[in-house]
């Protein structure tokens, strides 16, 4: 019996083990080969995700908090605001490898706080993110590693972004590649604050700013700091040699291309724009914040004022090979009930077709002082692009190559066949011999596309027929100058430099009245508003009418009323407008008339809110105030948006404000 339980046990266990034959199977034997070393591949990956990373991150931060300034005490700082207001400041971002998704969030809020001194993994909507930060002199370094981090998504309407980052770093920023960007914070300094490229044709930096020296040899000890580090931690951080990623940038190897806020001294070179890496943001002080579009990424309309006289100025100066440029404004027709994301996602395709079809590769090959393009989103659905080396034929072909990269695009990307850009097409000098005067030229042959060619043509200012006036105001504001838009007639005006009288009326609509002076709106009148306010909502709302302007010198008793009015910048109020359309674009996205509204203590919360966020405008704040206060009347979304007055571009931006913040809940009435 015995032997026969041997027996037993040992054919259950030839049941279980594979015969022999199969293990000599070749097939079976490189499928285990194959498993164990994904197994290996695996745990390696696992094992740099959450050791490697995190210790190489909060090497790099405090390495870099040691060398350039000496390391003190967060804990000196009892607010946000105090460490915003520091000097010396540095923010380090790495991103990990070359895949990015604009649509994920950076770093959470609450990870600044906790990751100070050291480094912290938080996992978030499926990704990986690494936040480290060191304490350094007036302020902290930060570095935060993740795998498809996008600089621009910082500035996102969503606020999805890490806002404590957003409030210390009001920054600056200095690409030195693909995957690296170093970013420092302002100062706090005059309105109209720009950011200034380095001239990158004589080498020199321009440094100067309101009698504030910036430390130049302190930027340049970080980058060669950086530099040295990076090249011991690269393999871990799976990043390009940080030679490259300078060439790649179109800095010399031995400096790195400096930007910085400041204002204008000279004929500094100005921002220009590389694909996914904008070179250059505008930021003025406070909240009243020119920022890159957060859409696209493209720098603001100042910028783009700023670099166009830049250009203007070295023609004008006579200085060599600067004998012609010319200017682009690429629009494209969405219908308005087309869906958000739909909308979007075409005017993103527009953005990356004209990206890549200008001149970059001068620009990357270092030539940006001769040969630059900028582009800028210069409407919710118009691109502006400066050819700064381009006379009118070259012009048309980079147009046609618009037309076709973003035919080719939108194919990929299932967009409706039948959606193209328009361009209209203006050149110095034929075209004009000021800047006003060329980018009225060049509005004017974009209006004249889009009439009477349609989508996917080009046409320069030189096409429109002598005496040429367009009939069809069905979409736009009609009059004796020529049919435009409300963009194009402010600017059409204030280019202009006009004096008179504007009115704009259209049946069951409020009614424009503008009193201008040598092209400056004084007094603004719009329905009940008045001011910036009554222009910004006169441009988001108005999509039909009829203009009147009278020229005409003012009385005695207008005169006085004019002296005591600070005109109103056109060009400011166009490019609040264009933000303002694209806050309406987001709230709507997430919020509804018809929702029902949940609250509790909302006062007590907002005031909370307010010393927490350092980040909202004083507009902001008197918008989301009015909305709470009058919340205890109303039920819903609808019925709140009419007991306050104040512009519609305002209550839907306060609202989504307020639901972002939890201040208040919406939900679907049922």
């Amino acid at each position: 019996m015995p032997r026969s339980g041997k027996t037993t046990q040992k054919s259950i266990l030839e049941g279980l083990i594979p015969s022999k034959q199969i293990f000599n199977s070749y097939e079976l034997r490189m499928l285990c080969l194959a498993a164990f070393f994904l197994a290996c591949i695996i745990g390696f990956d696992r094992y740099v995700q959450d050791v490697v990373v995190p210790a190489k991150v909060q090497q790099l931060a405090q390495r870099l908090a040691q060398k350039p300034v000496n390391v003190q005490d967060w804990s000196k700082f009892e607010t946000i605001e105090e460490a915003r207001k520091a000097d010396s400041t540095w923010l380090c971002l790495i991103k990990t490898n070359g895949k990015v998704s604009p649509e994920s969030p950076m770093l959470p809020p609450s990870s600044i706080k906790k990751g100070l001194g050291s480094s912290k993994k938080i996992v978030s909507k499926g990704k990986t993110y690494f936040d480290a930060a060191v304490p350094v002199s007036g302020g902290v370094v930060h570095v935060g590693a993740r795998n498809d981090y996008l600089l621009n998504r910082l500035f996102s309407s969503d606020r999805t972004f890490n806002a404590a980052v957003v409030a210390i770093f009001a920054f600056m920023t200095a690409i030195l590649g693909t995957y690296i960007w170093l970013l420092r914070p302002l100062h706090k300094l005059s309105k109209n604050l720009r950011a200034v490229l380095q001239t990158n044709k004589t080498g020199d930096y321009s440094t100067s700013v309101e009698g504030f020296d910036y430390e130049i040899n302190d930027v340049k000890t970080f980058a060669g700091n950086l530099k040295e580090i990076l090249s011991e931690n690269q393999s871990m951080l799976r990043l390009t040699t940080i030679e490259q990623s300078i060439a790649d940038a179109g800095g010399a190897r031995d400096r790195i291309p400096v930007v910085y806020a400041g204002k204008q001294e000279g004929k500094g070179t100005k921002p220009s724009d590389t694909n996914e890496n904008v070179s250059a943001i505008a930021i003025a002080e406070n909240s009243d914040s020119l920022l890159l579009d957060p859409l696209t990424g493209f720098p603001s309309v100042a910028i783009f004022r700023e670099s166009l006289q830049e250009i203007f100025d070295r023609k004008t100066n006579g200085l060599p090979n600067q004998d012609s440029y010319s200017i682009l404004l690429v629009s494209i027709q969405i219908d308005e009930s087309e869906d958000h994301a739909k909308r979007d996602r075409a005017i993103k395709t527009l953005g990356n077709a004209i990206s890549a079809s200008v001149r970059t590769e001068d620009m990357l090959a270092g030539k940006i002082s001769r040969y630059t393009d900028y582009i800028v989103r210069y409407t919710s659905n118009c691109f502006a692009v400066v050819l700064g080396w381009a006379d009118e034929g070259n012009a048309r072909e980079v147009s046609r190559r618009i037309i076709d990269a973003f035919g080719q695009s939108a194919k990929q990307k299932n967009l409706d066949a039948k959606l193209k850009p328009s361009i209209g097409v203006a050149s110095y000098s034929g075209d004009g011999e000021s800047m006003q005067s060329l980018l009225a030229s060049a509005f004017s042959a974009l209006r004249f596309t889009e009439k009477e060619y349609g989508a996917g043509a080009v046409r320069s200012s030189k096409d429109i027929p002598i005496g040429y006036k367009q009939t069809d105001s069905a979409a736009v504001i009609a009059g004796e100058l020529g049919v435009l838009g409300g963009y194009g007639l402010l600017q059409s005006l204030a280019s202009s430099h006009k004096t008179g009288e504007l009115k704009v009326t259209h049946q069951g609509s409020n009614s424009l009245r503008v009193l201008f002076q040598d092209g400056k709106p004084l007094e603004v009148n719009f329905g009940e508003l008045n001011g910036k306010e009554a222009l910004v909502e006169f441009l988001i709302s108005y999509k039909n009418g009829k203009f009147q302007f009278k020229e005409r010198g003012f009385t005695r008793g207008t005169q006085v009323i004019v002296k005591e009015k600070i005109p109103l910048s056109v060009e400011r109020c166009l490019m609040d407008a264009a933000v303002a359309e694209d806050h309406m674009v987001v709230a709507k996205r997430s919020l509804e008339l018809d929702n029902c509204i949940i609250s509790v203590n909302p006062e007590e919360q907002i005031q909370k809110l307010f010393s927490q966020r350092k980040d909202f405008s004083d507009e902001e704040k008197k918008a989301m105030t009015s909305l709470v206060s009058s919340l205890d009347k109303c039920a819903t979304l609808k019925q709140l948006f009419l007991a306050v007055k104040m512009p519609d571009y305002l209550k839907w931006r306060a609202a989504h404000l307020l639901s972002d913040s939890g201040i208040i809940q919406l939900m679907a009435d049922e």
